[in-house]
């Protein structure tokens, strides 16, 4: 005997509901449900039906009946509902946990993000930007998803089509929509706008990744304009390299303790034996005309315990040179934080990125008349 789906049917109305509630409540807009909106719903409850097929019947419904209401009257996690889901279905049919945590995965997040859709619709938001939860489980691919900006319009196209997809069974289409990547895809070097099946979270199974409403930067703050570009993967302007210069030659240094802490760190690699050449080390670097000019974005200090998706523009000034104390090929480079305008270290290392960098490092290079971003 077939469960008749009506658990199924709650639950995906219950987590599209919630979705378009969360962005009510960040957008202070009441989200009034319309027609439209609610022809997506029954859409989407048809097709997750159609997504979990015959795996459910009268004894796994009980169960999951039990384990839903759970999870709306007691406050269960996203996480708790996928745990609970892979330790009582594991052994209670052929399915094993893995297929357990991507049936919660779908439940519980693809449907409360097409939920997010409609309220973005309802409170007039055009654009959403790509909020990943960084910390050190952040995915790779989450990593270069966060801080990009998204079109409600591009979403809207996705889920619609994905539902088709499912709705007919089509599971090639359905991936080719609407991609579940791994974790470490590459996508640090693919601008927003030529993103394949990538666009509403999640991004892979158990993603943690969601978005906010985007309000675009202020108007007259080009820092905040050329990191969101950066973010991006857009194509740099002309006079983008001139105004990174420009504003790391006035950059401020950081405190004489930092400094101090920062040369006893890195000193045995530096061509400068003394402190007092360390400032002056860092700026020739930023005044090098045949430095490297870089562009990266992370998580500053200021922002790790209060704002920790807050990342900020930093620009690294680089020339290849040997470590003084082994001899190996590497770099010396210039941190700047762009938007404190301030210089944060002056170091060698192997390579022009660093394992801080959230958007990764990139250059800017003249090639054929136009300005590019090239991951390096």
């Amino acid at each position: 005997m077939r469960c008749s789906g009506s658990v199924l049917r709650n639950l995906t109305d219950a987590l599209f509901r919630l979705g378009a509630e969360e962005v009510g409540q960040a957008t202070g807009v009441a989200i009034a449900f319309m027609r439209p909106d609610l022809d997506a719903l029954d859409a989407l409850k048809r097709s997750n039906l159609v997504a979990v097929g015959g795996s459910w019947n009268s004894y796994t419904s009980k169960k999951l009946e039990v384990i839903l209401t759970q999870y709306f009257t007691e406050g269960m996690t996203r996480e708790g509902l996928t745990q609970r889901l892979a330790e009582e279905f594991a052994g209670a049919t052929e399915r094993g946990m893995a297929y357990w945590e991507a049936r919660a995965d779908l439940l519980a997040t693809r449907t409360r993000e097409i939920g997010r859709i409609s309220g973005y619709e309802r409170a007039g938001i055009t654009h959403v930007q790509v909020r990943a939860h960084l910390d050190a489980r952040t995915s790779d691919i989450c990593k270069a998803m966060h801080g990009r900006i998204i079109s409600v319009a591009n979403m809207r196209a996705q889920a619609d089509a994905y539902q088709k997809a499912e709705n007919a069974q089509n599971l090639p289409e359905m991936k080719r929509i609407w991609t579940l990547h791994d974790t470490k895809a590459d996508l640090s070097n693919i601008a927003t706008r030529d993103l394949k099946g990538t666009a509403s979270p999640p991004y892979h199974f158990r993603c943690r990744t969601t978005t906010v409403a985007y309000f675009g930067p202020p108007s007259d703050d080009p820092i905040a304009d050329l990191r969101q570009r950066v973010t991006d993967r857009e194509p740099a302007r002309t006079g983008d390299k001139a105004l990174v210069r420009d504003r790391a030659a006035q950059a401020g240094f950081m405190s004489d303790k930092a400094a101090r802490s920062k040369f006893q760190r890195h000193r045995k690699n530096l061509p400068t034996r003394k402190l007092s050449g360390y400032e002056t080390d860092a700026r020739a670097l930023i005044n090098d005309p045949d430095a490297q000019v870089l562009l990266s974005a992370r998580v500053p200090e200021r922002n790790k315990d209060t704002a920790p998706g807050n990342v900020a523009l930093h620009a690294v000034f680089a020339r290849p040179a040997p470590s003084r104390h082994t001899g190996e090929t590497g770099y010396l480079v210039t941190v700047v934080d762009l938007e404190e305008n301030t210089i944060l270290s002056h170091h060698w290392r192997y390579g022009v990125s660093s394992e801080m960098d959230i958007t990764a490092a990139q250059t800017v290079t003249k090639r054929k008349g136009f300005w590019a971003w090239l991951t390096s």
